[in-house]
Parts: structure tokens; C-alpha cells; sequence
């Protein structure tokens, strides 16, 4: 501020006349006066406070069709963005995992990583051309297959969606990275303490005998037991 304000004063004087440009040193304002911190006059802290009205709640408005075969069709509609995403998702969660636990989450990861015609590298480059994203994952209760794209590359999304969901062969070499990503992820884990906490919650309280109170991303003893005919089992179970 110091070096500004007189360059900037010079240049206007300069174009009244021909007088010398006069430098003046700004003056600093004088520091404001301190503000009187908040009082809490009146207020009780013992006290929870009120709770505020209830707000409403407007769902939109949805379309749902079952199919010949037995599919289930939900279709929400917002065109403020050109964009759609579209989900499949099957009752095969890690409730289902029995005593492998981890198994869903793990075969799920595999969807996207081989089918019949498509490697992993040409799943993952045919949705990167159409700037889309196609992810596989399972929790407590589902399986699901996701894929976001611009409204004009739906076909592209049904295609790979419709593939990976279909046809997929679990390769072993993508088995085996897989089950090395997932133990790597597991230690990591271990200096997480929102995971360590959350995992010992589930398991004090559901139990060790229900599904609910086993990690669903597995343990390090489950995973590395994990083969690849582990995964075609569940699949075809499933």
C-alpha cells in the first residue's frame, strides 16, 4: 500500500497541467477500537436449546417399472445438468458373505476388472472417452455397479454397465491385485482411527455371530485366503 498509493497519485497530477507531480505519503488510518467480545446475557448453557421447526421434505418425483425379466426400474428425472447416472444393484452385500468375510466387497471390485471381451485397461479407456466414471462396490446389504456420463453417451453407459454386470471373468492376475491392493488398504487402516473405531463399533454392537458386526472390506486373514473361485461362487450365487 505504501509504494502504490503515490504512483498512483503522481499519474493523476501529471495529467493537470505541467506542474511537478507531488509525491504525498498516505496517512494510515487509526486503528478501529476493539470490538466488545458477545455477551451471552440471559443464556442458559445447562440447557439444550429448543429444536427449530421442522423443515419439509419434497422427494421428486419418480417412475418405477418392473421388467419381463424380473428387473426393477426407478428412474428420478432432474434436468438442471446434462448429465445421468445409472445403477444397478443386487441383494448380495457382505450380509451374504458368511464366514469369509469380505468376500462381496471383494468380488464386486472384480466387476470392472475383465469381461468377456474387455480388459480392465479397455473398460477403464472406453468410460474415460466419454469423461465418464463406472465403479463397482458392495456394502452390508448390496452390491452395486454405478456409471455417470453426459446425457449424449448413455448408450456408452448402458453397454459397459450392462457388460461388467453380465459378463464378467474375473482374471487371475486381476484377482491377485486385488487381494495385494486390499491388504495394502487394510494396513493402511490401521493408523485410521475413524475405521478402527467404526469396525469395533459394529462388531461390540451387533456381535461377532452377525454379518453386521464383521468389517465388510474383510480382514487381512480372509483376504489373503481370497481365490479366484471364491468370487465366480459368489457371482453365480449371487
Amino acid at each position: 500500500m505504501r509504494l502504490f498509493f503515490p504512483i498512483s497519485l503522481a499519474v493523476v497530477l501529471a495529467g493537470c497541467g505541467g506542474a511537478r507531480p507531488v509525491m504525498v505519503e498516505p496517512t494510515m488510518p487509526a486503528p478501529a477500537a476493539p470490538v466488545a467480545p458477545m455477551q451471552a446475557a440471559g443464556f442458559d448453557r445447562t440447557k439444550a436449546p429448543e429444536p427449530g421447526p421442522v423443515r419439509p421434505v419434497e422427494f421428486p418425483t419418480y417412475v418405477e417399472q418392473t421388467l419381463p425379466n424380473g428387473l426393477k426400474v426407478v428412474v428420478v428425472e432432474q434436468h438442471e445438468q446434462p448429465q445421468v447416472t445409472i445403477q444397478w444393484i443386487a441383494r448380495a452385500g457382505s450380509a451374504y458373505d458368511g464366514k469369509q468375510v469380505g468376500l462381496a466387497s471383494l468380488t464386486a471390485d472384480l466387476l470392472t476388472r475383465g469381461t468377456a471381451t474387455k480388459s480392465a485397461t479397455d473398460i477403464a479407456r472406453a468410460i474415460d472417452f466419454v469423461g465418464g466414471s463406472l465403479n463397482a462396490g458392495a456394502g452390508w446389504d448390496f452390491s452395486s455397479v454405478t456409471a455417470s456420463v453426459l446425457t449424449k453417451h448413455l448408450p456408452v453407459a448402458f453397454d459397459l454397465l450392462a457388460e461388467v454386470v453380465r459378463t464378467p471373468i474375473f482374471p487371475e492376475k486381476e484377482v491377485t491385485f486385488v487381494r495385494s491392493k486390499r491388504l495394502n488398504d487394510l494396513v493402511a487402516e490401521k493408523d485410521d482411527a475413524g475405521t478402527l473405531s467404526g469396525n469395533r463399533f459394529s462388531a461390540v454392537l451387533y456381535g461377532p455371530n452377525h454379518p453386521y458386526g464383521a468389517p465388510s472390506e474383510g480382514t487381512e486373514a480372509s483376504v489373503r485366503a481370497f481365490r479366484r473361485a471364491d468370487a465366480v461362487a459368489f457371482y453365480r450365487k449371487a
